[in-house]
C-alpha cells in the first residue's frame, strides 16, 4: 500500500513542470476563446438556414446508409443462403470480376 502511494506520487510531474502545463492549457484555452469570439462575431443569422439544411440533409444522408447497409447485409445473408460459397469474400470478388467483365463485352 505504502509502496502503491509512492509510485503515484513519483508518477506526478514536478511542480516546475505542472507550471508549464498549466501555462500551456491557459494559452490554448485564450486561443479557444478568441476563436469563439472571432466566430461570433462574424455570424450572419442568415447562415442559420444554411446551417439547418446542412443538419437535415446529413440526417437524410445517415438514414439512407442505414438503409442501405441493411439492404446489403440482407444481400449477403440470401448469396450465402442460397448458393453456400465456401468462401464469401471470393464468391462476392469472382462475381463482380464476371459482371465487369460483361459489362465492357
Amino acid at each position: 500500500m505504502a509502496k502503491d502511494a509512492l509510485d503515484s506520487v513519483t508518477k506526478e510531474p514536478e511542480n516546475e513542470e505542472l507550471l508549464k502545463i498549466i501555462e500551456k492549457e491557459e494559452d490554448e484555452l485564450r486561443e479557444i476563446e478568441s476563436k469563439l469570439q472571432s466566430l461570433q462575431g462574424d455570424w450572419n443569422p442568415a447562415n442559420d438556414e444554411i446551417v439547418k439544411q446542412i443538419m437535415s440533409r446529413d440526417a437524410l444522408f445517415q438514414k439512407e446508409i442505414t438503409k442501405r447497409s441493411k439492404i446489403c447485409k440482407n444481400l449477403i445473408a440470401t448469396i450465402k443462403d442460397s448458393v453456400c460459397p465456401k468462401n464469401m469474400n471470393d464468391f462476392l470478388v469472382r462475381t463482380l470480376k464476371k459482371k465487369n467483365h460483361m459489362s465492357f463485352c
